[in-house]
């Protein structure tokens, strides 16, 4: 895939490969404490469980506030909230998009969402759930696509503009 540039800018309107434009992958933030490892008795069975946590979890494992296995789930933010004015109702709202967590369920009864995963939220409330880091890279590579296309009307309308200038 190839994006046209347009001629104002650095590359003189040349055609570039998507894969230029690409910003570097970040470096994931370095993890420097030991997991923590604590336990809770399970109030249907009276068994202690024992937890690590995986690395890098925010979640605060308070005693007494996992009282079953599903009670208990690791996450770490990413990136922050952004968000954009959607207009849903006549009336543009702010509304967050594209957030994301590592999370991990280690009692969950899907084996896969017991080893860390990734949950995007898309929009405020609609979420892409369970993703492993094939998943989360074609959601990127889809996102990326978009972005292209979004540059390419961006640069259309530019284009337009000037022209319907140009005739007033």
């Amino acid at each position: 895939m190839a994006l046209t540039v347009p001629a104002a800018s650095a590359s003189g309107g040349r055609v570039l490969p998507l894969a230029l434009l690409k910003p570097a992958v970040p470096a994931a933030p370095a993890i420097h404490e030991q997991p923590a490892t604590w336990s809770f008795t399970n109030i249907e069975t009276g068994e202690t469980l024992a937890v690590t946590c995986m690395p890098g979890c925010e979640s605060e494992h308070q005693a007494g506030t996992a009282q079953i296995p599903v009670d208990v789930w690791c996450q770490t933010y990413r990136g922050g909230d952004v968000a954009l004015p959607v207009d849903r109702t006549g009336k543009p709202e702010e509304t967050r998009l594209l957030a994301a967590s590592i999370n991990a369920l280690p009692f969950d009864a899907q084996m896969s969402r017991r080893l860390p995963h990734v949950n995007v939220e898309v929009i405020d409330g609609a979420w892409l759930t369970g993703l492993d880091p094939d998943a989360l890279e074609d959601v990127i590579d889809t996102l990326e696509e978009r972005v292209a296309a979004l540059r390419e009307a961006h640069a259309e309308l530019l284009r337009v503009r000037a022209a319907h200038k140009a005739t007033r």
